[in-house]
Protein backbone atom coordinates (compact mmCIF):
# COMPACT_ATOMS: atom_id res chain seq x y z
CA UNK A 1 0.00 0.00 0.00
CA UNK A 2 2.82 1.93 0.67
CA UNK A 3 4.00 1.96 -3.45
CA UNK A 4 0.39 3.31 -3.96
CA UNK A 5 0.37 5.97 -1.17
CA UNK A 6 3.86 7.71 -2.85
CA UNK A 7 2.28 7.08 -5.99
CA UNK A 8 -0.70 9.51 -5.60
CA UNK A 9 0.69 11.47 -2.87
CA UNK A 10 3.02 12.40 -6.12
CA UNK A 11 0.22 12.99 -8.17
CA UNK A 12 0.94 10.02 -10.24
CA UNK A 13 4.19 11.08 -10.98
CA UNK A 14 6.53 7.15 -11.06
CA UNK A 15 10.08 9.06 -11.35
CA UNK A 16 8.84 11.12 -8.23
CA UNK A 17 7.00 8.77 -6.15
CA UNK A 18 9.93 5.83 -6.70
CA UNK A 19 12.11 8.12 -5.08
CA UNK A 20 10.13 9.34 -2.66
CA UNK A 21 9.43 4.90 -1.66
CA UNK A 22 13.44 5.04 -2.08
CA UNK A 23 13.27 2.69 -4.92
CA UNK A 24 14.60 2.23 -8.43
CA UNK A 25 13.01 3.08 -10.76
CA UNK A 26 12.95 -0.06 -12.29
CA UNK A 27 12.13 -1.95 -9.13
CA UNK A 28 8.90 0.83 -8.27
CA UNK A 29 7.42 0.47 -11.91
CA UNK A 30 7.07 -3.35 -11.60
CA UNK A 31 5.52 -2.68 -8.38
CA UNK A 32 2.95 -0.88 -10.00
CA UNK A 33 2.24 -2.68 -12.58
CA UNK A 34 1.63 -6.00 -9.96
CA UNK A 35 -1.00 -3.45 -8.15
CA UNK A 36 -2.83 -2.52 -11.73
CA UNK A 37 -2.60 -5.94 -12.36
CA UNK A 38 -4.05 -7.27 -9.11
CA UNK A 39 -6.74 -4.43 -8.57
CA UNK A 40 -7.75 -5.10 -12.41
CA UNK A 41 -7.56 -0.85 -12.80
CA UNK A 42 -4.85 1.40 -14.78
CA UNK A 43 -3.17 3.94 -12.73
CA UNK A 44 -3.20 6.25 -15.48
CA UNK A 45 -7.10 6.21 -15.28
CA UNK A 46 -7.14 9.53 -13.39
CA UNK A 47 -10.59 8.45 -12.00
CA UNK A 48 -9.22 5.53 -10.83
CA UNK A 49 -6.31 6.91 -9.46
CA UNK A 50 -8.70 9.45 -7.47
CA UNK A 51 -10.54 6.48 -6.14
CA UNK A 52 -7.83 4.84 -4.92
CA UNK A 53 -6.32 7.59 -2.91
CA UNK A 54 -9.56 8.09 -1.62
CA UNK A 55 -9.88 4.52 -0.26
CA UNK A 56 -6.08 4.81 1.20
CA UNK A 57 -7.26 8.81 3.05
CA UNK A 58 -10.38 6.05 4.71
CA UNK A 59 -8.04 3.55 5.98
CA UNK A 60 -5.23 6.37 7.28
CA UNK A 61 -8.52 7.94 8.76
CA UNK A 62 -10.02 4.43 10.18
CA UNK A 63 -6.36 3.90 11.58
CA UNK A 64 -6.03 7.03 13.14
CA UNK A 65 -9.37 7.06 14.90
CA UNK A 66 -8.67 3.57 15.99
CA UNK A 67 -5.20 4.58 17.76
CA UNK A 68 -7.12 7.19 19.64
Amino acid sequence: MDILRHYCAKGGNKSAAAEAAHMSRTAYYQQLGRIEQVLGVSLEDPESMLSLYVALLTLDVQAHHTTE
